[in-house]
Parts: structure tokens; sequence; C-alpha cells
């Protein structure tokens, strides 16, 4: 659609006595009538609510958030090996991915999560992990994310390299498995590439 369309479209939805109507975009000429601003989930584009008249509410997505007492690596602090994977629970991933994660990617449901921590069990970064919606065998990185601001800008990549060891111990076996020495029926991983 074109501007002029768009004009044309919401003068006709805002010419009767009761209308209601949502745009992706803050519109200036109907600020006087903005309701709402609504978010699908926590990490979603947000949409503006208007209304000739209504009452207004506040409805917010709810998702389990649970504190994660660990420390994360910060500027200025130098990473110190070995590495080690700690099991962590849906809410502290929440957590996490809250905090840490790009707002533009859309969560999804993770089976497994992992906070990677370096020598002094501080936190470097979070994976998870799902079985495959299309391949038996495959287990699918759903997400990989590294704390920050740090010293390291390749962080992130030492996250996704440490989620292929972890599926061959058998990290990955069950989502209610937390026996890392289990056998793994995943043979393989699988992710997307965000540009």
């Amino acid at each position: 659609m074109s501007d002029s369309d768009v004009v044309s479209v919401l003068g006709a939805i805002t010419d009767r006595p009761y209308w209601l109507t949502a745009s992706n975009h803050d519109v200036p000429e109907l600020r006087r009538h903005l309701r709402g601003v609504i978010k699908a989930t926590p990490r979603a584009a947000p949409f503006y609510v208007y209304a000739s008249a209504a009452p207004t509410r506040v409805v917010t997505p709810r998702q389990p958030i649970e504190p994660v007492t660990a420390p994360r690596l910060r500027a200025g602090e130098e990473l110190l090996g070995p590495l080690r994977l700690s099991m962590l629970k849906p809410g502290q991933f929440n957590a996490l991915r809250s905090r840490y994660l790009n707002p533009r990617i859309a969560p999804g449901a993770a089976n497994l999560a992992v906070a990677v921590k370096d020598g002094n069990g501080k936190i470097l970064g979070v994976f998870a992990m799902a079985p495959s919606s299309f391949t038996p065998d495959e287990a699918y990185l759903l997400s990989d994310f590294a704390v920050a601001p740090t010293d390291y800008p390749r962080l992130s990549k030492l996250i996704v390299l440490a989620a292929p060891p972890a599926r061959r111990r058998g990290c990955c076996a069950s989502g209610r498995s937390r026996d890392a020495s289990a056998p793994c029926p995943r043979r393989r991983s699988a992710t997307t590439r965000f540009p």
C-alpha cells in the first residue's frame, strides 16, 4: 500500500463512532487515540493500538524467570580455562536470554539449556538445544549467545564450539535427562545462521 492508501484506510476507520486499529509504527496523527503499546512476546517488536474510546488495560506475556547467581565474565576480566558446562533451569535460561540475546531473534522452547563457564565459574555464554523437527537423529542448536560486554569480541564463537562436545556427551539425549554421561541418540547438529 502506498502512503496515500494508508491515509485513506485510516480515514475510513477513524470516521466511525467506535473503531480500533493497530500499527507496527507510531502514527503521530493518531497519537491522541493511542490506547496502548503491545508485544506478542517479551522480545517481539511493539504494536501501537489506537481506538476511539475504551478502557485501557495492561496485559503482558508471562515468562518464568529464575535468578542466576553465577557471576558473568565482564570487560577487563581474563577468561581462564578449562571450560565447564552447567545445566540451566528453564527460568534461568529465560533470564539470561532476555538479558543478552538480540531482541529481534524470536525465542524458542529449549529442551536443554547449558551455561558455558570458564575455570573460575564465570558464565561466558549459553547455548540451548532441542530435538530437530525434521531429522530424528539430529539435535538443533536453538540458541547461542555470549555475555557482554567483555574484552573478547569473538566470545560467541567459543559458545558455539562448546555445543557439539556437549551433544556428544549426551546432554541432548532428553529434555528430562540431566545425566551428561548417558548415550546420545542425536548423531548430528544443525542450527540457523543469522547475518
